[in-house]
Order: structure tokens, then sequence, then C-alpha cells
């Protein structure tokens, strides 16, 4: 996976080159994967609050109802 250089361009070695690629690959990823985590637990975080919430007013509207 060598780069070519156009013109005009500083040369970088192949292995450079390819060095280069791969870190910003494995950012890439990395910063994927963590966006990817974040909007799971906030995904979780929320459908746990939305429970949270419908039992409330299940429990509310049935003591209401049994008053």
């Amino acid at each position: 996976m060598a780069l070519v250089n156009a013109p005009g361009v500083r040369n970088t070695t192949r292995v450079g080159g390819e060095v280069v690629w791969l870190v910003v690959v494995a950012v890439a990823v990395a910063v994927a994967v963590a966006v990817a985590v974040a909007v799971a637990v906030a995904v979780a975080v929320a459908v746990a609050v939305a429970v949270v919430v419908v039992v409330v007013v299940v429990v509310v509207v049935v003591v209401v109802w049994a008053v």
C-alpha cells in the first residue's frame, strides 16, 4: 500500500507512508469505536430512564386509581 507521490510533492518512503496511513486508520477506527460506545451508552441510559419513568407513572396511576 505505497503512496503515489504527485509531481512536486516531497517523496516519502514506502514504509514511512504506510506507517502514517496505518496510524491514521488506527486512530480513525479508535475514534469510531469510542463514538459507537458513547452512543450505545447514551441509548442504554435513555432506555433505562424511560423504563423508570413508565414504571413511576404506572405506580402513580395504580395508587390514584386505588384511592
